[in-house]
């Protein structure tokens, strides 16, 4: 059974901001890459929701890899899963 996965606003927001730094700093390819890379994730992640570990601040929020640079945080919440937020360490900090 796979998770429908919820994307708060900041995730929304956060994803923007990289997809934004990445089409400024690398181009549209290194764009649609990270788009691409992000929805197969999310797919997997949907069907294997405990597939990453948990940090360690808080036991119910998982750290999801993209990239050597990109991650982003979730919680696993009844039947679904809730994107928090995305970053990318090449970055500025967003918050």
């Amino acid at each position: 059974m796979s998770l429908n996965i919820l994307w708060t606003d900041t995730a929304k927001e956060t994803f923007n901001y990289i997809l934004k730094y990445l089409d400024e700093n690398w181009g549209k390819k290194y764009v649609h890459r990270f788009i691409n890379k992000t929805e197969s994730t999310l797919k997997i992640l949907s069907n294997s929701p405990f597939i990453f570990k948990t940090v360690l601040e808080n036991p119910k929020v998982r750290k999801g890899i993209l990239h050597k640079n990109s991650s982003f945080l979730y919680r696993i919440i009844d039947d679904r899963i809730e994107l928090l937020v995305f970053w990318d360490t090449r970055q500025e900090p967003f918050m």
